[in-house]
């Protein structure tokens, strides 16, 4: 591959951590299951558990997992359901600044300035603490189908808390009231849990340990401390003030599905969502690359921003490795992306 040697590399071995997806609504069934945490629902004792709830009337409990230590469905018309999940990381796990205008994008709402997110949190009770919510609703996801969100924030011993509904608008904005009362009946002891802490609970029959992952980093990428959903992040620097980032995160399942997925990426860079005909324009697979491996190449109308983003599914996760940024840069470190890309040990 023409690039690929020109510049020295470093090589890094870093820990493989599955995310919880952020593309769509997923399979509230799928994942690998992680320790058990004491509910109001029928969830197993666990002389460890660090949160407990009451159940609210109509809601469906799941099977928590490695990620989610509280895990539920609320049932719909016509087998519409929405889905209440959560989900302990730790440290700052993202900005809410930056995690809010993510969220949007799930449900179709374009990002919004620091300034304007200053007026959208709304300070309510979580546990005997306080923290935000955000109810974000109102666009027009790709599919045609409103959705709405509500999502609280808790920062508490190291770890943020979040907890969020979402699903259909109409059925989610019914549960405002009943969401407010969960969150603020949730019981907290002891040091807060990790995702990572989770993870590592006794596993049920068929999940695994994840395995390391190297990976070798082109000279020129220097790394960045990851988001909350990243594996890893890297920046690059162009000429006259240009640059170009790129992320590396996993996803249970498809992740959403690619539609999905470009689509939100399309939002990001401004531009027009696209069918299923269309996909198949921006979309190529990588020759010689991962099997089923595919590269989506996205630019903006006036040719100023640009992504590439490599999907390589894995097991029973998806890999989503992104370039975005300045399109000068885009374009000039793709080769380099393709190697980065190649030389993944995606634990197969």
């Amino acid at each position: 591959m023409a690039g690929c040697d020109r510049d020295p590399v470093r090589t890094y071995r870093v820990p493989k951590e599955e995310t919880p997806s952020t593309a769509a609504i997923p399979n509230p069934h799928g994942g690998g299951a992680g320790g058990m945490m004491m509910g109001g629902g029928g969830a197993a004792p666990n002389s460890d558990r660090q949160v407990a709830w009451t159940l609210p009337d109509g809601w469906q409990e799941l099977e928590p997992n490695q990620f989610r230590v509280g895990n539920f469905r609320i049932p719909g018309e016509d087998g519409a359901g929405a889905e209440v999940t959560i989900i302990p990381l730790p440290g700052m796990a993202g900005t809410d600044f930056a995690n809010v205008n993510r969220w949007r994008g799930q449900v179709g709402l374009p990002a919004v300035s620091e300034d304007e997110f200053n007026k959208l949190g709304k300070e309510v009770a979580i546990g005997d603490e306080k923290g935000l919510m955000f109810d974000l609703g109102g666009g027009q996801p790709s599919d045609g189908k409103p959705l709405r969100m509500l999502a609280a924030i808790l920062r508490r011993g190291g770890t943020a808390w979040f907890i969020k509904a979402m699903g259909p608008d109409e059925l989610v904005a019914g549960q405002r009231e009943v969401f407010g009362k969960f969150l603020a009946g949730l019981k907290f002891d002891g040091p807060a849990p990790t995702a990572q802490t989770a993870a590592a609970a006794p596993a049920t029959a068929g999940a695994g340990t994840a395995p390391a992952t190297a990976w070798t980093v082109p000279e020129g990428w220097v790394t960045q401390p990851a988001g909350s959903m990243q594996m890893a992040k890297f920046a690059i620097a162009g000429d006259d003030s240009k640059s170009a980032e790129v992320s590396v995160a996993t996803l249970a399942g498809d992740g959403g599905g690619l539609l999905a997925n470009v689509n939100r990426w399309r939002r990001q860079l401004g531009m027009d969502p696209v069918d299923a005909d269309g996909l198949t324009k921006c979309v190529t697979p990588i020759a010689d690359g991962p099997a089923g491996a595919q590269l989506v190449l996205l630019q903006t109308g006036d040719g100023a921003r640009a992504m590439t983003a490599a999907v390589v599914t894995a097991g029973a996760q998806t890999w989503f490795i992104k370039l975005m940024g300045d399109a000068p840069v885009v374009s000039r470190e793709l080769d380099h992306l393709l190697a980065f890309v190649k030389g993944i040990d995606y634990g197969r």
